[in-house]
């Protein structure tokens, strides 16, 4: 859950990628996300990447108003994001509010990201959003652009007539 460089995820091995290899390449990531918007569990990847914001808030003040964000729509009843969270943890994260340490959603951010390992990863790599990225290359130089932020050559989609 700490900051650190990531490398794009080579789509094209016979390996799947992990949870936490889709949710740290921005091409993946957005593929994974519209998966989820149509399988109506979009929350989970947003609680995720408000944690792991979170996380990087060094100022209390602002990382105490954080919180506050993240308990109004992930946590609490009618929250527009609800997850589902065990009333001892809920209990235990309000207790946390005036003083929020960075590790306050530890345990909660291990259970949804495992949710999202064992039961949305699978569905997505079976999909047709993430099998369109594995058999089309230009599709998988967009999500590599996306992710550099620059425009990049690959020689092996180039159409060469001569």
């Amino acid at each position: 859950m700490t900051e650190r460089q990531t490398i794009p995820y080579n789509i094209s091995e016979d390996i799947p990628p992990t949870i936490t290899q889709v949710i740290e390449d921005p091409g993946l990531c957005e593929s994974f996300k519209k998966h989820l918007e149509e399988s109506y569990c979009l929350e989970n990847l947003l609680f995720i990447n408000s944690v792991q914001a979170f996380v990087n808030i060094n100022d209390p003040d602002e990382r105490k108003e954080y919180f506050g964000g993240i308990m109004k729509d992930f946590l609490i009843d009618g929250a527009p994001y609800q997850i589902h969270v065990p009333s001892a943890i809920r209990k235990e994260l309000e207790k946390r509010k005036n003083d929020p340490q960075k590790d306050a959603f530890y345990e909660l951010w291990n259970e949804v990201l495992n949710v999202l390992r064992i039961e949305s990863l699978p569905r997505f790599l079976q999909g047709r959003s993430y099998k369109a990225l594995k058999e089309h290359p230009e599709r998988q130089k967009a999500r590599l652009e996306k992710f550099f932020g620059e425009t990049i050559s690959d020689p092996q989609l180039k159409n060469d007539d001569g």
